[in-house]
């Protein structure tokens, strides 16, 4: 009885392995079929591999169809490419460009299939919070100036009533306007 029990756990553990071993090199297949794929559309978009992306240039190159169904293709979500590659040009003003191996490696953690980590959620909350600031920043602003052209416009209706009381009653000419409007 032991040794089928000592048996059954040694064929448990092969099979662990080589299910972790064919899981790596599934995904080496993959890294290496992506990368193959996008060097060749780069070759074919004139853009080289070994320099860094600008901005431009990464815009451009994600735009054609061809890297929109090779990203599909190994299940990255091509907005979420699009949005990251965006923010990280925002966070890193300061280098040069997006390496090709940063692209993929940007790509290849963007797949359906990756389970969330700890990192993610954090990425994601600071994002989250970054938006959130963005949004309070640009609504201060337009009610702001909302507000403005509210007061001018009561300012403007003020004025006119008064131009109008005056040519009925002509000793009101002393009274300062702007001590009305924001008294």
């Amino acid at each position: 009885v032991a040794f089928v029990m000592l048996m059954n756990m040694l064929v448990g553990v092969s099979v662990e392995v080589i299910t972790a071993v064919a899981s790596t090199e599934r995904e080496g297949i993959t890294v290496l079929q992506l990368a193959t794929q996008l060097r060749g559309q780069l070759t074919e978009l004139g853009l080289n591999c070994a320099e860094p992306f600008t901005p431009e240039e990464l815009q451009s190159f994600l735009e054609d169809p061809n890297i929109a169904s090779i990203i599909e293709g190994v299940g990255a979500d091509m907005l979420a490419v699009v949005d990251l590659t965006n923010q990280f040009f925002e966070e890193h003003e300061d280098i040069a460009g997006l390496t090709f191996l940063e692209l993929v490696e940007v790509i290849m953690s963007l797949r359906g299939t990756n389970h969330a980590k700890v990192k993610d959620v954090k990425v994601m909350v600071r994002n989250m919070r970054s938006a959130i600031k963005d949004s309070e920043f640009n609504m201060r602003v337009i009610i702001t100036e909302e507000l403005h052209d509210i007061r001018n416009q009561v300012y403007e209706i003020m004025k006119a009533q008064m131009q109008l009381l005056e040519e009925s009653t002509p000793g009101l000419a002393n009274v300062d306007m702007q001590a009305v409007v924001s008294g």
